[in-house]
């Protein structure tokens, strides 16, 4: 019975290891990156074979922007905390909850080869971006590759809360100066 464990291991490990996802590449800001997607349904099905990762690292408060083209279909993405070991795989992907071991943050819906999203980053870390086509099965009218690009618009520092509320009070207290001058 053991010999057979070791066995069915054996033949097993390779095969989970041969469908760990891989990464197309990291986003930047201001850089445009350029990917394929097989089919026009791969985020529509949820089926993380058909889909394309993305990571970059982002800090809690940060204002991130996305936008995501296609000329030949349509486009969305998810956005999840952390980044998947070895071990991850795209068949458990999905597209609208959590993913394996990473929570979902945000995702995008459009009927359109363009998509923008726009989010503040709810903790700091590494972030996995998925994007894949999105149109239904029964709506698709052809085989891949359908080229796409995708570009990190701005990744900047949100002001921190003490500092806006300062602000505020600050141009609050101006405009009541300003009236007491026009009131004298």
């Amino acid at each position: 019975m053991t010999k057979w464990i070791a066995v069915l291991a054996l033949v097993l490990i390779p095969a989970v290891g041969s469908a760990a996802i891989s990464y197309n590449g990291s986003l930047d800001s201001g850089a445009v990156q350029t990917g394929s997607l097989e089919t026009e349904s791969g985020w529509a099905q949820a089926n993380g074979n058909d889909v394309d990762f993305w990571s970059f690292s982002g800090n809690a408060g940060e204002s991130v922007s996305f936008i995501a083209e296609s000329e030949s279909t349509d486009v969305a993405f998810s956005l999840f905390t952390g980044e998947p070991d070895a071990f991850s795989q795209p068949f458990f992907f999905s597209n609208d909850s959590d993913w394996d071991l990473f929570s979902l943050v945000t995702l995008s819906s459009t009927l359109g080869n363009e998509y923008l999203l726009d989010f503040i980053l709810p903790a700091s870390g590494m972030f996995t971006l998925a994007i894949g086509g999105e149109v239904p099965d029964f709506l698709a009218y052809g085989t891949g590759p359908f080229g796409y690009s995708l570009q990190m618009l701005s990744q900047a520092a949100s002001v921190p809360l003490p500092g806006a509320a300062w602000l505020m009070l600050a141009g609050l207290a101006g405009l009541v100066m300003s009236g007491k001058r026009r009131a004298s």
